[in-house]
């Protein structure tokens, strides 16, 4: 769904970071936009993502894939630095939807006692971000009940998804 001229990608050397293997795509597509001249958007669906890979990484969630997706957003975070604020708060929502999606992995897994550290900051950050995002982002309907149910909280968001989902 995104095209780049090769002569930007060589130029600038620009290469999938090899720390990543969740949010690798999503770091090498903010490098190398950066790094462009030029940016043209289109409203027309021609790329549809397919969920039925069972071998995709995003098949499955677990907690060693969502660290990695949470380094990756904080990686994105830290190369762009001081940034306009409809940029920080669409940094924030990825980042609050992949630590709500590491809480659902954590459920999932048994609420591991090796995780339990990671478990909390996942939580403190979905509080301490919640009603920043309400406020301040441009969500879908579906995506705004999702973070509102979350300041009930987060295990009624946690079955609200799975709830829904099933529909």
């Amino acid at each position: 769904n995104k095209l780049f001229k090769r002569s930007t990608i060589s130029e600038h050397k620009i290469e999938f970071d090899p720390r990543f293997f969740m949010g690798e795509g999503l770091n090498f597509i903010v490098n190398t936009a950066r790094k462009s001249r030029n940016t043209v958007a289109i409203d027309a669906p021609l790329y549809y993502y397919r969920r039925d890979n069972v071998k995709s990484a995003t098949a499955s969630f677990s907690i060693k894939k969502m660290k990695n997706a949470l380094a990756a957003i904080d990686n994105i975070s830290l190369t762009l630095g001081e940034t306009e604020r409809a940029i920080e708060l669409a940094i924030a929502y990825h980042r609050w939807h992949t630590a709500f999606f590491a809480l659902i992995a954590y459920r999932d897994h048994g609420s591991p006692k090796d995780e339990e550290e990671f478990f909390r900051d996942c939580m403190s950050y979905i509080r301490r971000n919640t009603l920043r995002l309400l406020l301040g982002a441009k969500l879908s309907r579906s995506r705004r009940l999702l973070v509102m149910a979350n300041l009930v909280s987060p295990y009624l968001a946690v079955w609200a998804y799975r709830t829904l989902k099933k529909w």
